[in-house]
């Protein structure tokens, strides 16, 4: 009778012994998701709330300079239950892994025939970004309230250059465009592969994007239309037949020729010869 006791004491132990290690790695790993606070981002400047491209011609282009950090804070509004399959057909996550959700890339334009296709390059790797919470427990938010995710974003001393999509927009399927080691008198809409929308069509998730917020970065509003910043035409010309090194700039830019994808630019000399100099392209 005795040794059954003790064979019992020693099971009861050893399930107590699992419940505390799985209630310990839950509490390091799911304790925190509720939690927009972290030592790195107290070193965040005030923030400010950028503006949304409300206007398909104004877009809004994000600035930073070289081997700097900034700090973009997303806000989200929860409209739906993650496991509500009645809305979408399926299931979402109920964990929301934040630290792989934000991308800095390129468009790139290959052509084929009369047509053409739009590919992306990530360039993520020249920048040290880092999520504050690392991850959301979409079960902790009802719907109709509100959590914010913290983006602390460091460039790297090779990260000049242009990047079509950063941040998301509210607008959907968009991101800014960023500038990174460049003042404001330096970015114009043909230093980008692409701005304004795609049209992209709103795709049902749990939570929208209501509100998007920078510190420590700056922005600078174009006109993809005006007479200074014409983006289109470049690429206009490219998409109708017209090789890149026939393109023709107007208002004193140059032609300059994307290394990645052979696409045409027009850029101003003084920015050629920057991005000449970092490999970015090369002259027709």
């Amino acid at each position: 009778m005795r040794s059954n006791k003790k064979f019992i004491s020693k099971i009861i132990l050893a399930l107590l012994i699992e419940c505390i290690m799985v209630l310990s790695f839950y509490s390091n790993n799911y304790a925190f998701s509720t939690s927009t606070k972290d030592a790195s981002v107290d070193g965040c400047k005030e923030f400010y709330t950028v503006p949304t491209s409300t206007v398909i011609t104004k877009v809004p282009v994000l600035m930073m300079n070289q081997n700097s950090t900034g700090c973009v804070r997303l806000t989200f509004a929860v409209k739906f239950y993650y496991n509500d399959s009645k809305i979408t057909g399926t299931n979402f996550p109920r964990i929301e892994n934040l630290t792989k959700s934000l991308s800095i890339d390129d468009y790139r334009y290959v052509k084929y025939g009369d047509g053409f296709t739009i590919s992306t390059k990530d360039y993520t790797n020249l920048f040290n970004i880092t999520a504050v919470p690392k991850i959301i427990d979409l079960a902790n938010y009802p719907i109709g309230s509100n959590y914010t995710v913290t983006y602390i974003i460091k460039s790297l001393p090779n990260a000049t250059g242009f990047y079509d999509h950063t941040i998301p927009e509210i607008t959907c399927g968009d991101g800014y465009p960023l500038a990174v080691g460049f003042t404001v008198d330096q970015v114009n809409a043909s230093d980008f592969s692409h701005l304004g929308s795609f049209n992209s069509p709103c795709a049902p998730l749990p939570s929208s994007l209501s509100k998007v917020e920078i510190a420590g970065i700056g922005y600078k509003v174009i006109d993809i239309n005006s007479t200074l910043d014409s983006l289109k035409l470049p690429l206009q010309q490219f998409r109708s037949g017209t090789t890149a090194k026939e393109v023709t700039c107007t208002h004193d830019l140059q032609l300059m020729i994307k290394s990645e994808d052979g696409s045409p630019a027009c850029v101003t000399p003084h920015i050629a010869n920057i991005l000449i100099e970092r490999g970015w392209g090369h002259l027709p």
